[in-house]
């Protein structure tokens, strides 16, 4: 029911932005009576399409679905900027009433610069950097220093993000020669497909370098335990709530699915041995309860989650909420933590005007 709900909710949602979109159009190009209704029903079906693409292929996972949805997903991803567009003409249209403007030739113009602000994005996901953090080992464990550990997170593998797709991750990991890599979260997109090509290529990584993996919030959209197998099928270490060592140093991945309360956060590395005396690195899909791992003697919080905001101007809304910690190196005291703008997308394989990243941090 809640499901049934939520969708409807977000299909009349949809639908009202793409019915303003169609708006923004008429008014911007002027159409006659033929256009204006192909324009109206255009915009309406593409935010139904995008649901059935996304119940399709959650239900019923094939080749068929996966196109769909990658499709749909694109152009829900340029249409977003269409609606950017719409919204500055139709408040040209009402300032037209005053001031004589070339409104067609201004609204083209609009159009065109969203249609390849879209097309940018999509081109620009394609491509990853490489992001390089120096910090100092702490003094219990000097056997850290010159080590070095990438961090990766948010690489939904699902509909979009599959085989092809782990092999770019694995490549671009293993060409920043790492010690050991740290997933932190999102591993996986949320419906449900066929997890063997990724769990092959990942095999590549594994059997050479320790991986170790905390889930975030989208393996809870959906199989979460089998997530989890496929996880450790492709040779990972998870950890859910769980302490592990690498160098001798403690990795403790705390589950998304704990976060309840900073209190429950405080006595959990209290019971995992977590302390002042032996400071741990912590895998942490969201970049949240900071003062709480800072309290506790975590020396490192690696996060992903936020994307950079994904697709502008999402990052306004990712920094309100995440703040300092929205991106990058915070360092307070002996208390370091990195958010890294994630290396896959979450919906469509887009990203504007950031770029998908392996972070590398390198010990002294």
């Amino acid at each position: 029911m809640e499901q049934i709900l939520f969708f409807s909710v977000l299909i009349l949602f949809l639908c009202a932005v793409s019915g303003f979109t169609a708006l923004g159009v008429i008014i911007g190009l002027g159409a006659t009576m033929l256009v204006k209704r192909i324009i109206i029903g255009v915009a309406l079906s593409t935010p139904i399409l995008f649901i059935l693409a996304n119940v399709w292929f959650r239900y019923a996972p094939n080749i068929f679905s996966q196109i769909f949805y990658i499709v749909t997903s694109y152009l829900g991803g340029v249409f977003l900027y269409w609606f950017f567009a719409s919204v500055i003409i139709c408040l040209l249209f009402i300032l037209s009433y005053f001031i004589k403007l070339p409104l067609v030739k201004i609204s083209f113009s609009l159009y065109m610069l969203a249609s390849i602000v879209g097309v940018t994005g999509i081109v620009q996901a394609f491509f990853t950097r490489t992001v390089t953090y120096t910090l100092t080992a702490p003094l219990q464990y000097p056997e850290l220093k010159g080590k070095r550990i990438a961090l990766i997170a948010d690489t939904h593998f699902g509909p979009v993000n599959q085989a092809s797709f782990a092999k770019h991750v694995v490549e671009k990991v293993l060409e920043t020669n790492p010690d050991a890599v740290l997933l932190a979260g999102d591993m996986f997109d949320g419906p449900a497909f066929d997890t063997v090509g990724v769990e092959k290529e990942l095999q590549v990584l594994t059997e050479k370098i320790p991986v170790f993996f905390t889930p975030g919030n989208h393996e809870e959209y959906g199989a979460f335990n089998e997530f989890l197998a496929s996880a450790r099928r492709g040779g990972m270490t998870v950890l859910v709530d769980e302490k592990s060592e690498i160098f001798g140093v403690p990795v403790f991945g705390l589950n998304y699915r704990s976060k309840k309360d900073p209190q429950e956060v405080e006595n959990l590395l209290l019971e995992k041995g977590i302390t002042k005396a032996t400071p741990a690195i912590v895998i942490n899909h969201e970049p949240s309860f900071q003062t709480e791992l800072q309290n506790a003697g975590v020396f490192l919080n690696t996060s992903g989650h936020t994307h950079g905001g994904q697709l502008w101007p999402g990052i306004f809304i990712a920094r309100r909420v995440y703040k300092e910690y929205v991106y990058g190196l915070v360092t307070k005291s002996s208390f370091n933590s990195i958010t890294t703008n994630g290396i896959g997308t979450a919906g469509p394989r887009m990203r504007t005007f950031n770029r998908g990243e392996v972070v590398v941090i390198e010990f002294r």
